[in-house]
C-alpha cells in the first residue's frame, strides 16, 4: 500500500490503528480484487456494521479508475443476494 494511500484510509480510523488492523477489516464481510490487464489495481468489498446494515468499501492504485466501472457493475449484480440476507441500507463512507 501506497503511503498516501495509508494516510486515506487511516484518517477514518482511531489514532494507532495499524495497517494489519485495517487488513482485518476488510475479511470481516466479504472483499475482492480488481485487475486491469493482469495487474490488480483495487481491492473492494462489503463489511457488515450490523444485521441490517453494511459498509462498501474500497481502495487502489492510480490505476484503478479504468476498473471502477466493471466493480460497479459488479456490486450492483449483488444486491439481490444481499437484500434477500435481510441488508436494508448500505453506507459508502
Amino acid at each position: 500500500m501506497r503511503d498516501e494511500d495509508w494516510r486515506e484510509i487511516a484518517c477514518q480510523f482511531a489514532k494507532g490503528t495499524e495497517r494489519q488492523d485495517i487488513a482485518y477489516l476488510c475479511f470481516a464481510g466479504e472483499s475482492w480484487c480488481a485487475s486491469v490487464d493482469g495487474q490488480p489495481v483495487a481491492a473492494f468489498g462489503l463489511t457488515p456494521v450490523t444485521v441490517s446494515v453494511a459498509n462498501v468499501w474500497a481502495f487502489g492504485t492510480k490505476g484503478m479508475w479504468r476498473a471502477v466501472p466493471e466493480m460497479t457493475r459488479f456490486i450492483r449484480g449483488r444486491v439481490p443476494e444481499w437484500i434477500a440476507a435481510g441488508v436494508t441500507r448500505v453506507e459508502a463512507r
